[in-house]
């Protein structure tokens, strides 16, 4: 046998040329912090005319789910061809920015924000059960908290800072913005009066004056002087001041009451039934008119109704019937488009946001959609 020195001599034969080696192209990915999915954020190679598939959904606490590839927004999955360099972009928007964990429920109170942003609210589920006045900053640090022997209520703020608020058994305290209690107007004046709902929330006229409904309403100086007191049955609900300061209040269970801001009375009406009473506050607007919500259950018939009362003499303008509980007050938006919020009957008559015109004509409605086995409600004002 012989030994091939020849060159080529033993290899094969290639037939030809090498082919060129595939293109490939860079996939970068960034995924915002209040997103996830495929593929995840990184540099990828990807070899021309590969598809690449990909799928995103946004975290709790954040919202406002943004998918693009280059300069073109996409859906939140689907594919594309890799035909170049290409970027993939996700994004979201942080709507929870902190959370405060309280030791017991937030219920009956919505907080009411200093100039400085300081959050002050209450705490406690109504009747007897013990609660607290809480001041947390606005990045969600707790400044200071005050145990009471009942559950608090929304509080309201006057023009120096000073902090008003109620509690179940109608107590009601002046804190200063640091935590220091100014005053308590104990409840001796009226005692064991607890009223396991409703929402009281005292009004604080321009002179600086507190208004507070208790055996019927109260006006107050900032120093705990009572300036007057205008009689009455025991109030579920909170007062609201019109533009020429007379105050608006709902007494017992369906005496409408206009009282002016000396304490004598104005006027007073009735709800359509002797069953209706009120929880929220009344508002009202610049126009001469006072809204309140009504809630009445009777002989198998749901007789809540939004009121619209003349603020002058009390006469009805007009009554919405909503067929649904409202623990909501009403608010009125900048163009006079009046706001409630109701409750639910069960799963199958769920709650409502519901807007009217001036004139009591209904705009539109929001249905909640119910996420739990039991009816979910709205107890909240709308800001």
């Amino acid at each position: 046998s012989c030994c091939c020195r020849l060159p080529g001599c033993g290899e094969k034969d290639s037939g030809g040329d090498e082919p060129p080696p595939p293109v490939t192209y860079t996939l970068a990915v960034t995924v915002d912090k209040g997103a996830e999915g495929f593929p995840e954020a990184g540099t990828f190679p990807y070899t021309a005319g590969s598809v690449v598939n990909y799928g995103y959904r946004v975290l709790d606490d954040y919202t406002g789910l943004s998918v693009s590839v280059g300069n073109n927004a996409v859906s939140a999955e689907g594919s594309f061809i890799m035909d170049g360099n290409k970027t993939l972009k996700v994004s979201a928007r942080q709507v929870v920015l902190w959370t405060f964990q309280t030791a017991k429920a937030v219920y009956y109170a919505t907080p009411a924000v200093g100039d400085n942003g300081t959050l002050y609210f209450g705490t406690g589920r109504g009747g007897t059960e013990a609660g607290a006045f809480v001041a947390i900053s606005k990045e969600g640090a707790l400044l200071w908290s005050y145990s009471g022997e009942y559950s608090f209520f929304s509080p309201a703020i006057d023009a120096a800072g000073t902090i008003y608020v109620q509690d179940f058994g109608y107590n009601l305290f002046a804190f200063l913005p640091n935590g220091t209690l100014k005053w308590k107007l104990p409840n001796t004046l009226f005692p064991h009066m607890v009223e396991n709902v409703g929402q009281r929330c005292p009004a604080i006229g321009a002179d600086g004056t507190i208004y507070m409904a208790a055996d019927g309403l109260y006006a107050i100086s900032p120093s705990m002087e009572i300036l007057w007191h205008f009689p009455g049955s025991k109030c579920k609900s909170s007062p609201a001041i019109g533009p020429d300061l007379t105050i608006y209040l709902v007494f017992g269970q369906d005496r409408v009451m206009a009282i002016n801001p000396d304490g004598t009375k104005k006027w007073e009406t009735r709800f359509s039934n002797a069953w209706e009473m009120s929880y929220g506050a009344p508002a009202v607007d610049g126009q001469g008119t006072v809204y309140i919500a009504s809630e009445a259950f009777y002989e198998g018939k749901d007789y809540s109704a939004l009121y619209a009362f003349n603020q002058s003499n009390g006469e009805l303008r007009w009554k919405y019937p909503t067929e649904r509980f409202m623990r909501a007050s009403p608010v009125i938006g900048p163009d006079r488009s009046v706001y409630i919020a109701t409750k639910a009957t069960d799963v199958n008559q769920t709650a409502k946001l519901i807007s009217l015109s001036p004139e009591g004509v209904k705009k539109w409605e929001y249905v909640l959609e119910n996420v739990h086995v039991t009816a979910d409600d709205i107890y909240s004002t709308p800001a």
